[in-house]
């Protein structure tokens, strides 16, 4: 549920295009008064700039200069630059048709070549044309592994090749070739150190969770358990790293057991597959030990993003043991909690809110069965507005009817009688 594949790409993808743009910006040419030179250069303080209806006239501006230059480097330069154009104005097809025309130029030079397969791969992963992702990405990462051997500085190379292997990684795992697509997250964890800077600190992490949920889905539990127990290791900051904890107790307690899942969605449904499994009385014992260590589990992480789902698992955990008072009171802490998930930004804090509206309507469902009606429909309304006939909403509405009801209904709580 949490791993938010969208924000990694989206994070990854930007990184990169900066990277790629940032490397054609630099040293323009030698010949500054050359005409071409010119022009070329005059194109780069426009980026923010320039407009669909504008693009038209640039590039022929750029087409005309370059019509008249002897000079390959500069030609492919300015070929590049039309492609970064289009690209900016979202005339996508355009970028990509300058991008791979550029690759197939034998007079282009190879880190024009490697950065143009870049950007054609990843316009190709926007159109939703993976196969031409795939084959782009592919021919990039061969030409950066050359130049990894040879060249000075080494760091826009690797990115550029850590882009390609995760493009890769993502879009075989997408496609449920689990195979390839580990073997091409492996090979991103051996690059990633070649590249300078502190932007990366958490991709090793996220690579590794990828790889392990990748073995889970394959059923390969062993080697799910050998890679969990590892990012645990080595990534204790990384904001999965709690969840992650809690998810292989409980792979490893469902492993072997009648009937255990097959976790083909991965290790995200351990906990829920938990309570399902190992409800009946006989595995009391059991459920308590795990609800002992997720409660310790839940204070170390108190006020962070894995505490959060920590907590919501405790609450759920506590009232299939019967602990209701106790699940209520943790979730009334979810809902109430001040959690700023990646500084706020992000699917990661989107998981925080949606966890906490969550927490709010179970908890009025737990206030509703004790009869404080007036305690339970306080929460509700605490609910921020959700689009129609989305599940919160849905959900919301049902579960205020009922309470509605049973106020009228069942005044007092008819078990307390007794």
């Amino acid at each position: 549920m949490d791993i938010q594949k969208k924000e990694n790409w989206n994070s990854m993808f930007w990184a990169v295009v900066w990277v790629a743009l940032a490397l054609m910006a630099c040293s323009v040419c030698p010949a500054d008064t050359d005409t071409a030179a010119r022009v070329l250069k005059a194109t780069y303080g426009r980026d923010a700039t320039v407009e669909i209806a504008q693009a038209g006239a640039v590039v022929e501006s750029l087409e005309a200069a370059m019509a008249d230059c002897n000079d390959d480097y500069l030609v492919s330069r300015i070929k590049y630059r039309i492609g970064v154009i289009y690209f900016r104005c979202n005339l996508l097809k355009e970028a990509k048709g300058a991008f791979l025309k550029l690759t197939d130029d034998p007079k282009c030079t190879e880190v024009i070549s490697v950065c143009s397969l870049n950007m054609a791969g990843q316009i190709s992963r926007m159109q939703g044309d993976n196969e031409a992702a795939l084959d782009a990405f592919g021919k990039m990462v061969k030409l950066c592994s050359k130049h990894l051997s040879d060249a000075d500085d080494k760091s826009p190379y690797a990115r550029l090749m850590c882009a390609g292997l995760f493009g890769m990684g993502e879009i075989y795992e997408l496609q449920q070739d689990y195979g390839p697509s580990i073997a091409r997250y492996t090979a991103l964890l051996k690059a990633i150190p070649q590249i300078e800077g502190q932007e990366t600190s958490n991709l090793p992490a996220l690579v590794r969770d990828r790889i392990s949920q990748l073995y889970l889905r394959q059923g390969q539990t062993d080697k799910y358990l050998e890679q969990a127990k590892e990012l645990i290791s080595r990534h204790q900051d990384y904001y999965r790293t709690p969840v992650i904890e809690y998810e292989a107790e409980c792979v490893q307690l469902l492993r072997g057991k009648p009937g255990s899942p097959e976790f083909r969605n991965g290790s995200y449904v351990a906990p829920a597959e938990v309570v399902a499994s190992l409800k009946d009385p006989d595995n009391e014992a059991t459920l308590r030990k795990l609800s002992d260590k997720l409660g310790n589990l839940c204070e170390e992480h108190k006020g962070t993003y894995g505490g959060i789902l920590l907590g919501y698992h405790y609450a759920w955990l506590l009232e299939t043991l019967g602990e209701k008072a106790g699940a209520a009171q943790i979730l009334e802490q979810i809902a109430s909690a001040n959690v700023s998930a990646r500084n706020g930004q992000g699917p990661a804090q989107a998981v925080v809110d949606t966890l906490q509206e969550y927490s709010k309507i179970q908890f009025a469902i737990l206030a509703a069965e004790k009869a404080d009606y007036g305690k339970a429909l306080r929460m509700l309304s605490s609910l921020r507005e959700h689009a129609e006939k989305s599940h919160i909403s849905t959900l919301l509405l049902s579960v205020n009817q009922s309470i509605e009801t049973l106020r009228r209904e069942v005044p007092t709580n008819e078990n307390e009688k007794k």
